[in-house]
């Protein structure tokens, strides 16, 4: 597996113990996951998950989640498998929503170097992906 990867399978999401949140259709709030398998129950094409965030316990994944026009977009990037050397990670934080029950939600945005015709050819660093790490406590 590549250190990050498109999908559109939820069964396809790796088997691990995960935290971070997941927010059903038919729902007012985001279902919290504290260190437990991802294994939510379907029926049918609705309910059906809006979007999420998933890092497992053991470190070795995360897991983005979003539902468009009917189908799932799902990144998961495995952080075992990123090139350091051609890679560069920024920590990220954002605010969450206040269901969630915590104060921010935290990210890595990863910036990859690429040529860029608009500076003559010149490597310059572009956003990659950015991938969920964890909540930050209230």
């Amino acid at each position: 597996m590549e250190a990050f990867q498109l999908i559109n399978d939820l069964k396809k999401i790796p088997v691990k113990e995960y935290t971070g949140y997941y927010w059903m259709s038919d729902e007012n709030y985001p279902r919290l996951v504290s260190k437990e398998k991802f294994n939510p129950v379907l029926k049918g094409n609705n309910p059906f998950i809006i979007g999420g965030n998933l890092f497992a316990d053991d470190g070795s994944y995360s897991v983005s989640i979003e539902h468009i026009d009917g189908h799932y977009l799902i990144g998961i990037v495995k952080w075992g498998a990123i090139d350091k050397q051609a890679v560069v990670l920024e920590e990220e934080t954002y605010l969450a929503h206040k269901a969630v029950g915590f104060s921010k939600v935290r990210f890595k945005r990863a910036w990859i170097p690429a040529a860029d015709p608009e500076c003559e050819g010149m490597e310059v660093l572009q956003p990659a992906w950015r991938a969920f790490t964890g909540f930050v406590s209230a």
